[in-house]
């Protein structure tokens, strides 16, 4: 703390990860077998961050923050460590580029002001300005040398309009440039309210539009190694635009310690960023990324807490999904990858210092996929547990385990996904 209104803080961070590539399966038949000239395929990769945020509160009607943040990200895939194997050596047309490497930083600004107009009036508004630099080398396989300009404009205003009844609104303009490429921008407004219709219970309602600019790796890839496929580049790929986003919900007190919440979505795309394969039947698998007409996501969320004491507490959920492509030459075709029941349960319980978490989630069967049709990922149950033990205010240890049914399971088809693993560490807070 610089002074009484003044706050500023500082954060670093370094990670190094390495570890073998990513390859698909042989066939369904050779389930968790590779070729040979795979193994000896890895990845290394180094990130840096570092963020300031200053904030200050001059009075209980204004506040103003400022964060400036910086990201770096180094990454080398190799596909020919031992040249001495004939099974892995890329002179034998196993592979098809011998190495490549991908590095990337951002640099940033999210300004805000948050402004109290009396007990109706509560102003935000803000601007969040980012610079972008990608470098994916080889550029005949990936993305090439690129830079990418986004700057963003927004204001809210939480109004109190009644004793019972809050509304928000808001709206944020975009600007996007790829230099030298793509320019484009959009408007994302949104209406919220909410009716506190008695102390335990509400309504509320959402009205919104939203986007999401393609990153540079859907617009310009040429071929990923990991799984062999080749991209068709789509420089001209539009920005996805959520058209229309409705919610419709209530959250229930029936007894002390207990909410329901229920919510009812629907949500319309205009040019949603999908695969699409451009290769006929006895060509090599050739994609591009491609933006379908229209697109529909609609269901249903149902949520559940109980807290039973100061020790023991639970959570249900459960998520209805039907996501569709619906543009007119296409008749009800599911979106890929995307899961039509989701379920999850969690437990948490503390005694003195000791603390334990467990959770399940359940997923049904991934309905379609564009990859390898055929392959559909089966429905899977995964729990998880971690169990902590706080010995001082600012230390915690812990020790986790993930996947502790040992499923086998997918979420990408024929990649399968970590059995059970063990996680130990000690958290210290300065």
């Amino acid at each position: 703390d610089l002074k009484e209104v003044h706050h500023l803080q500082f954060s670093a961070n370094y990670n190094h990860m390495y570890s073998d590539a990513p390859a698909t399966w042989l066939s369904r038949r050779q389930a968790y077998s590779v070729a040979d000239f795979k193994k000896d395929d890895y990845k290394n990769r180094r990130e840096m961050s570092a963020d300031v945020y200053y904030y200050a509160v001059p009075s209980d009607r204004i506040r103003y923050s400022s964060r400036l943040y910086h990201y770096r990200s180094f990454s080398h895939f190799s596909f020919d460590e031992d040249p001495g194997n004939d099974s892995t050596n890329i002179n034998f047309g196993k592979q098809i580029v011998k190495a490549y490497e991908v590095s990337t930083s951002r640099i940033g600004n999210i300004t805000q002001l948050d402004f109290s107009l009396g007990q109706r009036h509560y102003l935000i508004a803000g601007a969040d300005l980012k610079w972008d630099y990608v470098l994916g080398v080889p550029d005949t396989y990936l993305y090439g040398e690129r830079r990418v300009l986004g700057a963003g404009l927004y204001v809210q205003d939480d109004i109190k309009v009644s004793q019972k009844v809050s509304a928000t609104l808001g709206g944020r303009f975009d600007y996007y440039a790829i230099i030298g490429d793509v320019r484009e921008a959009n408007f994302s407004p949104k209406l919220a309210l909410l009716y506190q219709a008695k102390t335990n219970i509400s309504f509320r309602a959402l009205l919104a539009q939203a986007f999401r600019d393609p990153p540079i790796a859907e617009r310009y890839i040429k071929f990923t190694q990991g799984s062999g496929l080749s991209f068709l580049p789509n420089p001209n790929l539009r920005s996805e635009r959520l058209a229309l986003s409705v919610e419709l919900g209530t959250k229930w007190e029936p007894i002390k310690g207990s909410v329901l919440d229920v919510s009812l979505f629907y949500n319309k795309y205009n040019n949603l960023i999908s695969f699409q394969q451009v290769s006929g039947a006895l060509e090599d698998l050739t994609f591009q990324v491609v933006n379908l007409r229209e697109a529909l996501m609609q269901g249903l969320e149902l949520l559940y807490r109980h807290r039973f004491s100061d020790l023991l507490s639970v959570q249900l959920a459960y998520t209805y999904l039907d996501a569709r492509d619906i543009s007119p030459e296409r008749f009800n075709d599911a979106l890929a990858y995307k899961v039509r029941h989701s379920i999850g349960a969690s437990a948490n319980t503390q005694y003195r210092r000791f603390s334990l978490h467990a959770g399940m989630r359940y997923r049904s069967r991934i309905e379609e996929v564009f990859i390898y049709p055929g392959s559909e990922p089966l429905a899977v149950m995964v729990a998880n547990a971690r169990l902590s033990y706080r010995p001082a205010e600012q230390k915690t240890i812990y020790l986790g385990i993930s996947n502790l049914n040992n499923a086998l399971y997918e979420e990408l088809e024929r990649y399968r996904m970590p059995g059970r693993n063990f996680t130990a560490g000690i958290d210290i807070t300065f």
